[in-house]
């Protein structure tokens, strides 16, 4: 048989492999129920302030799937209170693992402040207003969280107060403690180059995230816009190598393929959210337990 014959039998059998393929499980929604319901069901761990099960690193992502449930409650408010407390992650390497708490506090704060009593805005005002670690940001990852910390937090309460106790430091912030400048910067230099540490199974969602909320909240046009084309590049470097819930590719800080059915890390899980799977897996079976995704 020709070459040429067997390539036409080879793409007919794809064709008819693709066809007969079943469709996912479960619908978007499906999975952000199963999320939902998770968060719901579980505990945070109030009053942990040291390590990756701190309540500043889970504690704001538990309130936000209370508060799209309307738990609007003394709970709530309660695990939201403890949570601020912590957003500093002073306890956890002196701040230089804040990001993880940072940023999800912010983006708790844009998107559900509207339901929060007087006692927790007050409480948001001074953390942010006073944080001493803005700056203490070592890997990629913490320096984009600090810095989308720093920045929506300047467009929320000021520029002046925000950083009247420190302030965005980072090569390439020109100066600008806020961190738009930085922001800018990285956001430009995502769009041509892609993420610092890209595909890495535990580190890019924190990374992707502060982008996704940036895309979301900040009131600037121009971080806003460049913060889209930078998360709409992120996911599409990913989709076409998450296969059947393997994510199949070399990353930077990680292994040669993510293993995300028996050991799913924090970017699975966010890819599982978006793209689906035939194997259901969720927080509870993660190496941090925590739905930070």
């Amino acid at each position: 048989m020709t070459s040429r014959g067997c390539s036409c039998f080879f793409l007919i059998g794809l064709v008819l492999r693709l066809v007969e393929a079943p469709a996912p499980a479960e619908t978007f929604a499906e999975r952000q129920d199963m999320v939902l319901d998770w968060v719901n069901s579980d505990w945070p761990n109030v009053g942990q302030y040291d390590g990756p099960h701190r309540i500043g690193r889970t504690g704001f992502w538990y309130v936000e799937g209370r508060i799209a449930r309307n738990q609007t409650n003394s709970t709530t408010w309660t695990i939201l209170s403890d949570a601020i407390r912590n957003a500093d992650g002073l306890e956890d390497a002196n701040g230089g693992n804040g990001g993880f708490s940072a940023w999800p506090g912010m983006d708790c704060y844009l998107r559900y402040s509207n339901f929060f009593p007087q006692a927790i805005l007050d409480q948001y005002f001074t953390e942010y207003t006073t944080m001493p670690c803005y700056n203490h940001g070592a890997t990629p990852n913490q320096q984009f969280m600090w810095a989308t910390a720093c920045y929506l937090a300047c467009e929320t309460w000021g520029k002046d107060l925000v950083t009247s106790v420190s302030g965005i430091d980072f090569s390439h912030s020109g100066g600008d403690l806020s961190g738009k400048t930085w922001l800018l910067y990285e956001l430009d230099r995502i769009r041509d180059t892609g993420y610092n540490e890209h595909n890495a199974s535990t580190y890019l969602y924190a990374t992707l995230g502060p982008v996704r909320t940036l895309m979301e909240f900040a009131t600037n046009t121009e971080i806003r816009a460049m913060a889209r084309l930078a998360w709409e590049s992120g996911i599409a470097n990913a989709a076409p190598a998450w296969l059947d819930g393997q994510w199949a590719l070399t990353d930077q800080r990680g292994g040669i393929a993510a293993d995300t059915t028996h050991n799913p890390r924090c970017t699975d899980k966010e890819l599982r959210l978006l793209f689906g799977s035939p194997n259901p897996y969720w927080q509870v079976d993660t190496e941090q337990g925590d739905p930070d995704a």
